[in-house]
């Protein structure tokens, strides 16, 4: 449907179903929207906004799902003005009646993407063609040299992510293959008499949320735990061996993963060379798990107003410990917040994260008051993140200016370490070492009995370079 708007020169709004009939009703009334596209399930939440939103006369519902003929019924009852049909049936009617495409210029409206922000209304954030131009660009100069044609991506984000909707229109400039997913059916625990869509689609390349990394995770673990003494701290061990090879840049990784972790893999479909993770920050052992296990896991950070561009590790420097290299479309400076004692006269540099650059919107839809707030004159964003630069020139989080608050002494003190009574702080620590002290003595044990075996074995009988650490 987007790209199919975009041949016509047609711009879309996009938002979330999280934000509810009222954000649905303000996003549909600001953009007086002409027609809307939306899951036959959501058919009825459309009920009350459409009373406000007099300008909608055409109605859309996904075809690849049922739709209940009550809802649609409901509709037309309610507003007998409405056009109701099944994409597929709009399909036809293109392809009955064919018209050549009408290339956007760059200056042209692409969306207007509307935030999930926790408080407020929604604001809608318009993004142009050579915004998406420019964040194209900026994710290829980064990752596009280990990309290419042969490559599948797995979608299943809503198309109101920003980061689902730069890679999606990434995957199409490097010639990729895209396949649909959906997040209720990614699993063979998922499905019935079936693959999962992971191991069905068998993706190269797959971008998450990290509510998402965090379900695999868990998942991993849980079969983990169903094996025996010995096969789960085989797998710990292993774990732990892969990771100080990796670090020490001795060979063996490929061994612990045909013998250990093939199975982790085969699950995820046996093709997968890169996953990335965005939306939001993500737990850096689950980064690691993931990676260790699995594949390497690159992060990012962006936001709706810079469409998705911030940061975005290189694959080739991998690092739990930042989020990545500046994209090309884009500049960063950080401005000094001195109540908190952030200044980039640092010893590493800290500060708000400013972002310029032509992926950055102008300003947001008919919202004057938030646009002065966010935007100098001369085009910098202000995030409202601190930031740092690390010793690589790499750029990571360490702060929120909105998670500060002034004590009555004066002093800025992040929300999160106002934090509980130190009984309730401890108390996971304890249940935790209660239950996995003898499993992490075992796991270092034979990690270290692996890792030693494997320094001899290059000593006596050198292995090929091939075998070496290759992230990709």
């Amino acid at each position: 449907m987007s790209h199919g708007a975009v041949s016509q020169s047609i711009p879309i709004a996009t938002a979330y179903d999280t934000l509810g009939e009222e954000g649905l009703k303000h996003s549909l009334v600001q953009t007086e929207a002409k027609a809307i596209y939306c899951d036959p399930h959501l058919l009825p939440t459309l009920l009350n906004p459409l009373k406000e939103a007099k300008a909608i006369k055409y109605v859309i519902y996904n075809s690849d799902t049922e739709v209940k003929q009550a809802d649609i019924e409901k509709l037309k009852a309610e507003f007998n003005y409405l056009t109701i049909l099944s994409f597929e049936g709009l399909r036809k009617l293109g392809e009955n009646h064919p018209h050549d495409p009408v290339p956007p210029e760059p200056e042209d409206l692409c969306c207007i993407m509307y935030t999930s922000g926790s408080t407020g209304t929604p604001k809608g954030v318009p993004v142009k063609h050579k915004a998406v131009v420019a964040a194209i660009a900026g994710v290829d100069t980064i990752i596009g040299p280990y990309l290419g044609p042969g490559d599948a991506l797995l979608t299943y984000l809503p198309l109101a992510h920003i980061l689902e909707f730069v890679f999606e229109n990434a995957c199409l400039f490097w010639g990729g293959t895209m396949g649909y997913g959906n997040p209720k059916t990614l699993s063979d625990g998922s499905v019935r008499n079936c693959k999962g869509d992971i191991r069905e689609f068998r993706p190269t390349i797959l971008v998450g949320v990290p509510a998402v990394w965090e379900s695999v995770k868990k998942g991993v673990i849980a079969k983990v735990n169903q094996g025996s003494f010995i096969v789960r701290n085989l797998f710990w061990g292993a774990l732990a061996a892969k990771g100080f090879l990796m670090s020490t840049g001795l060979p063996g990784t490929a061994a612990l993963d045909a013998m250990v972790f093939k199975k982790i893999k085969d699950a995820t479909g046996g093709r997968l060379r890169l996953c990335m993770n965005g939306g939001g920050p993500i737990a850096k052992d689950t980064q690691r798990f993931i990676s260790l296990a699995i594949t390497p896991m690159i992060g990012g950070y962006g936001l709706t107003e810079t469409t998705a561009m911030g940061a975005l590790m290189d694959p080739m420097h991998w690092t739990d410990n930042a989020l990545g290299d500046i994209p090309s479309s884009i500049e960063i400076k950080l401005i000094d917040f001195p109540d908190a004692g952030y200044y980039s006269t640092n010893e590493r540099p800290q500060g708000e994260i400013w972002i310029r650059g032509d992926s950055v919107f102008k300003g947001y839809y008919e919202n004057e008051k938030e646009t002065k707030e966010s935007l100098t004159e001369d085009g910098w964003f202000k995030t409202g993140d601190i930031g740092e630069w690390d010793s690589n020139g790499h750029l990571k989080i360490i702060d929120r200016k909105k998670n500060l608050v002034k004590t009555l002494n004066g002093e800025y003190i992040a929300l999160e370490k106002v934090g509980l009574p130190a009984a309730w702080a401890l108390t996971p620590v304890l249940t935790g070492l209660e239950s996995c002290s003898w499993n992490l003595f075992t796991a270092l044990l034979l990690s270290l009995r692996i890792s030693v075996y494997m320094l001899l074995l290059t000593v006596t009988n050198p292995l090929p370079s091939s075998y070496r650490l290759s992230l990709l």
